[in-house]
């Protein structure tokens, strides 16, 4: 505009000048037609410049554009770079650990020194070749021992596994047996209480009619006599008869949890698994089960002898006080039931230590097979197990999870560590076979001295007998004076 004011200045001076002298025509027609295209070009300048205004003004929003992708782009590459810092940290320690495990783990040496030979050879290898591109970086090694110990915990588990459900199996079943032994002793123990009660009863009437009476002849006393040695007998004939019968039952009882042990080995050697820890669970049961029977067979025979001279002793046939409570058929169900609760808290921690006993196994590296070392069960004779009832108020104490170790002649040897090598699979069918024949001659041998025994007792009978027959022609003759001295008396 400032252009166009001095134009117009310049215009309006002409104007003047030649307002005082004659105006031309023609002049301010070229003037006009000159401002007009001035004008135009300055139109066009304008235009231009517009349209200049208007590239620039589109190439800004674009280079805005750019600059906010660039933006948004370095933002998402610094949240990549710390993403990445974090992850290389927690690498690092996992490395660490790793390392710190390989180092220090014992279950993992064998690996470990394995990984180095195998670095050794590469190395060798790579010298003689001059070729580098053979080397492996300890990622490599690592993710193998990855790998490995993976496969180890999930065999550890599966065995762990396996081992809970038969140890539950056979707790269960032993569980189940001694609810019936309970049950069977009660019973038992209640029939012959109900008896001895009854015949007491019996004899304490007879007696006060016998003394309502006054007098006795011996005739009635020698009958009175004879009936209290045959019903004796026939008693002792009865006790046998049954507690062979509960024997039977017993050793049935005992032959089906073998038979059902026995195929759960057999399950478990499908499925190609070390069997030697339940085996030396099964015979170390078996062994005290076995010890204490036999120690039974000695207490009942001891309490035979001690109540035929208890027999003997009297002369009078009558109750003592101290015999009331039933001599012959004590009260087993309190010491019973003592021994049950007792062999159940043995037993829970027994299992505790098994289990971590089983741990410790399968982590060792070195583990060798025991075959040799496990023992055999031994036999279970017929007159031994009906004595089982007995046993357990004196040997409870003894049950406890320490008093394992202490090992005698014949009993099982501790547990060695079993092997988890494929190759070292132990063969049990030909332990069950020597078993089934350390079984048989035990069974033998406890038959021939149960026989001794007998025969031994048999002797010492016959001298008593005589020794009665010498005391009872006493009392015959006694017997006959007073018969004859009442009867002259009488007359």
């Amino acid at each position: 505009m400032s252009t166009v004011a001095k134009y117009w200045d310049k215009y309006r001076d002409r104007q003047r000048s030649d307002s005082v002298e004659k105006p031309d025509a023609t002049k301010v027609i070229n003037d006009k037609q000159a401002y007009v295209s001035f004008l135009e070009v300055q139109l066009e300048r304008v235009t231009q410049t517009v349209l200049t205004t208007q590239g620039f003004s589109d190439r800004i929003e674009t280079l805005q554009t750019q600059v906010n992708s660039s933006e948004e782009k370095i933002i998402n590459l610094t949240r990549l770079v710390k993403l990445q810092q974090t992850y290389a940290e927690s690498q690092e320690e996992e490395i660490s650990n790793l390392k710190k495990n390989l180092g220090s783990g014992y279950d993992n040496k064998q690996s470990y020194s394995g990984i180095q030979c195998l670095e050794r050879r590469v190395q060798s290898i790579e010298e003689r070749l001059d070729f580098q591109k053979f080397k492996e970086k300890d990622s490599k090694y690592e993710n193998f021992v990855e790998e490995m110990d993976l496969a180890l915990k999930n065999t550890e588990n599966k065995i762990t596994g396996l081992l809970n459900k038969t140890t539950e199996e056979i707790e269960a079943k032993q569980k189940k047996y001694q609810k019936n032994v309970e049950s069977s002793l009660q019973q038992y123990n209640e029939d012959m209480n109900l008896n001895y009660r009854e015949l007491s009863l019996k004899i304490s009437k007879a007696e006060t009619c016998f003394e309502n009476k006054g007098k006795i002849t011996p005739d009635i006393e020698k009958n009175r006599f004879m009936y209290k040695e045959n019903f004796e007998e026939e008693n002792e004939q009865g006790e046998l008869k049954e507690r062979l019968r509960c024997c039977e039952k017993t050793v049935k009882d005992l032959e089906q949890f073998l038979v059902a042990i026995a195929e759960e080995v057999k399950k478990v050697e499908e499925q190609h698994l070390d069997t030697s820890d339940i085996e030396c669970r099964i015979s170390e049961k078996l062994n005290t089960k076995v010890e204490k029977l036999g120690e039974l067979v000695k207490k009942v025979l001891d309490q035979k002898n001690e109540q035929k001279n208890i027999q003997e002793s009297p002369v009078k046939f009558g109750i003592s006080p101290e015999f009331k409570e039933s001599p012959k058929f004590p009260n087993i169900l309190s010491s019973v039931t003592k021994s049950f609760q007792e062999d159940r808290k043995s037993r829970s921690e027994s299992k505790d230590s098994d289990i971590l006993n089983s741990k410790e196994i399968l982590k060792s590296p070195k583990s060798k097979k025991s075959d040799s070392s496990i023992g055999t069960p031994k036999p279970i004779n017929s007159i031994e197990i009906q004595l089982y009832k007995k046993s357990k108020d004196s040997k409870s104490s003894s049950r406890t999870p320490k008093s394992r170790k202490s090992s005698s002649p014949n009993t099982i040897p501790l547990r060695q560590k079993p092997n988890l090598s494929p190759g070292s699979t132990p063969k049990t069918t030909n332990k069950f076979k020597t078993m089934e024949n350390n079984l048989k001659q035990k069974i033998k041998q406890l038959k021939n001295k149960d026989l001794d025994e007998k025969r031994q007792t048999l002797k010492k009978e016959e001298k008593k007998d005589e020794k009665k027959i010498k005391k009872k022609i006493e009392k015959k003759s006694k017997l006959d004076k007073l018969y004859k001295e009442l009867s002259g008396k009488a007359l």
